[in-house]
């Protein structure tokens, strides 16, 4: 901050209320026998606290480019649709195709961002922004049962 400039303390607070059923306890790590009888966990992500660090939003010009040709056609579609681009973005999927068969993200919030206000840190007061994503397990390929004790594999960017 420069001198004379008075911090917004309110870029500063994260609302832990969009984080939903991620954000309390016990976070998806319980069994609802009445439902599926499997763990449904939360997991969450934030960015690390770098000083004077201010991320670039997705210019949605160039979201067809060889820029963005890493970015999953899924967040691509929801930036197109965003009225407001101003995030970090988190997408996640399964890193093979069996995985991406068997597995369905909830975001939380459900655009999948922390507002780029939250940037740069500029020390404390400050809230860590999270974006929670809750992982369902869910039937794949030609079986008509959810494989159980599978290993999958998750990729978040």
């Amino acid at each position: 901050l420069e001198p004379n400039e008075v911090r917004d303390v309110q870029n500063c607070t994260f609302d832990t209320s969009v984080l939903e059923k991620c954000g309390e306890y016990p976070y998806g790590y319980t069994i609802d026998l009445n439902y599926y009888n499997v763990i449904q966990p939360c997991f969450l992500f934030k960015v690390n606290k770098i000083l004077d660090w201010k991320p670039v939003p997705v210019n949605k010009s160039e979201i067809d480019t060889d820029k963005y040709s890493a970015m999953s056609e899924n967040l691509r579609t929801r930036i197109r649709k965003s009225v407001d681009t101003n995030y970090v973005w988190i997408d996640c999927q399964g890193r093979y195709p069996a995985d991406r068969e068997s597995l369905r993200f909830e975001y939380f919030p459900t655009n999948q961002g922390i507002p780029v206000k939250h940037f740069p840190f500029q020390g404390e007061p400050y809230h860590q922004p999270f974006v929670a994503v809750k992982v369902h397990q869910i039937q794949g390929g030609q079986s008509d049962q959810v494989s159980y004790g599978q290993l999958l594999h998750i990729e978040c960017k």
